[in-house]
């Protein structure tokens, strides 16, 4: 089990969706638009869409996390929870999954639960390359390109290639899509 309050105690950096991409997502969506954040970590996409006046709501399995978050962009919401079992009640414009979904177990009820309270989802996840041997932290962080993009099919019915960007340290291309 990966201890995410530790890991933010170090101060890891994590892959941020390219801004041009993000501009891309957010066109169609009203500037006091209501976003979500899943797996937001300090906050650093949160802050970005609050400077451009979206109402956006962080969540996070670490505290340490949350607590960054709330220093750093006070004028967001953000709760400490568990993303596989909360409950969602308010509806979203979009919701962010940045490199959340490989890490949950239950994928598959975790999507169809976002899919109902939101417009648009947006994922980014480190997919793995066919053909390449990977190390076990490839294995870890990354998702199978097939098992992928079955999973997202059978939830949504347009799927978007935002981006595809190769990263040696992993074996992986950090891929992001735009669901609806």
């Amino acid at each position: 089990m990966i201890d995410w309050n530790d890991i933010h105690s170090k101060g890891v950096e994590y892959y941020q969706i390219p801004k041009s991409h993000l501009n891309f997502i957010l066109e169609s969506v009203p500037l006091n638009g209501h976003l979500l954040d899943v797996g937001c970590g300090k906050g650093e996409l949160v802050s970005i869409l609050c400077s451009k006046g979206y109402v956006v709501t962080g969540l996070d399995i670490s505290i340490e996390a949350v607590s960054s978050a709330k220093k750093n962009v006070p004028n967001a919401k953000f709760e400490c929870i568990d993303a596989e079992t909360f409950e969602l009640v308010d509806k979203y414009n979009v919701v962010f999954l940045n490199l959340v979904l490989q890490f949950l177990k239950e994928k598959y009820s975790f999507l169809e639960k976002i899919k109902k309270v939101s417009e648009k989802v947006v994922v980014v996840v480190p997919v793995l390359i066919e053909g390449v041997t990977h190390d076990e932290k490839s294995l870890r962080i990354g998702m199978d390109k097939v098992h992928l993009d079955n999973l997202l099919n059978k939830i949504f019915s347009q799927k978007i290639v935002l981006f595809e960007s190769f990263h040696a340290d992993t074996n992986t291309y950090m891929t992001g899509y735009l669901l609806s």
